[in-house]
């Protein structure tokens, strides 16, 4: 179907309200594609959407309860609601379909691992915050649990309930900044960057984030005078050297990534590791200094 085929080259564009038309035009033709509602949900996904995304996906295994795309992505929406049990019956109806489905057996595993890291970790807060309600650490540290769950909701009440507290730390701003980002609400995790900035002027940190998100929009004038502020003030911030390597690399300014990068493990080695998996250095990952940096 063409409008399908449409739809999904707009998903691959990033271009999401324009893929939903797609598709709405197309279920209008065909109320029961279930690859249609499939694929619908997906957009759906990627605009955060996700209690609409359940809902296609819920209409796609009422359609055809043997497709498996659609019940490991309703297992996935099911995560993000925290309801893990919910998300494992999905997975295990995938696996009735095809039991050696690699991305059915790999989420299964996963949201069984995080039910019993959540319950734990629940548990364990619930009895701190029972007894010291307003210590803002407590709500700090419970928050960075949850974002590291990818419970980014929930970890930001836990923010906000320990910003309530504490307004003026400027970690509680960062961290804040940093689920936003894992949320794409860029600009307000700009915010949160400006006020942390704002208790703590010179927070490398904060300028470090700041220049990351706006390269992720592309605004990358505006990311470079984010980090080389911090070289200002910190001349040997191996952080800041390393987040400029990995903007030049996303413009495709290869030498000045290179340089950068070297300058980065020069004064901390440990951004060998991280140099080896940074999707942002994809543009230079073929070329033979980069290799041989990594190996070093």
């Amino acid at each position: 179907m063409l409008l399908n085929k449409k739809g999904l080259i707009a998903i691959k564009s990033q271009e999401y309200d324009k893929a939903l038309d797609y598709f709405d035009n197309a279920l209008e033709l065909d109320p029961n594609h279930v690859q249609l509602w499939n694929n619908k949900g997906l957009a759906y996904i990627n605009l955060n959407r996700y209690g609409e995304a359940l809902e296609c996906f819920e209409i796609a295994v009422e359609l055809d309860s043997s497709y498996i795309n659609a019940w490991i992505k309703k297992g996935f929406i099911l995560e993000k609601f925290n309801h893990f049990n919910e998300a494992i019956d999905c997975y295990d109806k995938a696996l009735k379909i095809n039991p050696i489905d690699n991305i059915a057996l790999y989420s299964k595993n996963k949201a069984v691992t995080r039910l019993k890291y959540y319950k734990k970790v629940h548990g364990r807060f619930k009895d701190e915050l029972e007894l010291n309600p307003n210590d803002p650490n407590t709500w700090n540290n419970k928050a960075l649990i949850l974002s590291a769950l990818k419970q980014y909701d929930e970890a930001l009440q836990c923010f906000d309930k320990a910003l309530a507290i504490n307004p003026d730390d400027p970690t509680l701003w960062n961290n804040k900044g940093l689920t936003l980002n894992a949320l794409k609400h860029y600009e307000e995790a700009i915010e949160c960057f400006d006020k942390a900035l704002e208790i703590s002027a010179d927070d490398a940190n904060a300028f470090s984030n700041k220049g990351l998100t706006y390269a992720i929009l592309k605004h990358y004038d505006d990311a470079f005078i984010c980090l080389n502020r911090v070289l200002e003030i910190y001349p040997n911030h191996a952080f800041a050297f390393y987040c400029i390597a990995r903007v030049y690399s996303l413009i495709n300014n290869h030498s000045k990534a290179i340089e950068n990068l070297e300058k980065a493990i020069s004064l901390n080695r440990r951004y060998i590791n991280f140099a080896k998996y940074e999707e942002d250095f994809e543009n230079i990952k073929h070329l033979v200094e980069f290799k041989e940096l990594i190996q070093n």
